[in-house]
């Protein structure tokens, strides 16, 4: 699996991050369109953090949308915003793409440790 680690995307850098992502995947997919589709994933983005769940799905749709072009068979990993938030992605509107696998992080019960 390649994936992307977490950056810092968000509500206010989307339209530049997005095409950045764009342009990343775009050469990955190229750069390894030899490679088996069973043997290789790609995770578009690991965490997106918290912002605004229609952004990050727009994002998602148009990175698919260029992969696609290239690539029609790979076998893509996508999560929902809020770092993969198992929330998030159960209001997380599926892709037209049957070849997505959709994953989650679940933290809770998320416990903090103070010190006394």
């Amino acid at each position: 699996m390649i994936d992307c680690p977490n950056g810092n995307f968000n509500n206010t850098n989307y339209n530049t991050k997005t095409l950045k992502l764009i342009n990343l995947w775009t050469t990955l997919t190229k750069t390894y369109a030899h490679v088996n589709h069973d043997m290789l994933f790609f995770e578009l983005y690991n965490e997106p953090p918290h912002m605004d769940p229609q952004i990050w799905k727009d994002a998602v749709y148009n990175i698919v949308t260029a992969i696609r072009k290239v690539d029609k068979e790979r076998t893509l990993i996508i999560g929902a915003s809020n770092y993969k938030s198992i929330y998030e992605l159960s209001r997380f509107v599926r892709l037209a793409d049957e070849n997505v696998v959709y994953t989650f992080h679940f933290y809770e019960p998320f416990c903090l440790h103070t010190r006394m």
